[in-house]
């Protein structure tokens, strides 16, 4: 369903057209977590590429989709990135921005974090991994290595 989904907005993107900022330079939102030219790039944060080396290959591995017009970015009121809608613009402010509770039911050791706390965040990113594979799957079988034959 989310390959088909993601198809669909490639097609509809050809056929509508992309936007693009007042640089010239077209408009995508990531469709996974990433790094790109020193910014850590939240799911669903508009970018426009500066031209670097891996551009096409984000393109092609379905890292990003063009913004088309239909959609509508939101600005984050603490740091100005832009987020495809609402939900990936809550959850860049609930990572990014959210005030951290500290844990008083668990002690902290003289090293840092207890092995509690080491697990907890190894299982919180694992089933974060799992969620992006199914939403956001990448178009592995579009890598060099895959079209080589």
């Amino acid at each position: 369903m989310a390959k088909a989904t993601s198809e669909g907005q490639r097609v509809r993107a050809l056929e509508q057209g992309t936007v693009k900022d007042d640089a010239g330079r077209t408009l995508y939102w990531a469709r996974r977590p990433f790094g790109y030219d020193g910014d850590d790039l939240d799911r669903g944060q508009v970018v426009g590429f500066t031209g670097a080396r891996n551009d096409e290959k984000l393109i092609r591995l379905g890292y990003v989709l063009a913004l088309v017009p239909e959609n509508k970015p939101l600005s984050c009121r603490k740091c100005k990135a832009r987020f495809i809608d609402l939900n990936t613009l809550n959850a860049h402010g609930d990572k990014q921005h959210g005030k951290k509770a500290a844990r008083t039911d668990v002690p902290f050791s003289e090293r840092g974090a207890t092995v509690d706390e080491t697990a907890g965040a190894a299982q919180q990113l694992e089933k974060e991994q799992r969620r992006l594979d199914q939403d956001a799957p990448l178009n592995l079988d579009k890598t060099a290595a895959s079209t080589r034959g």
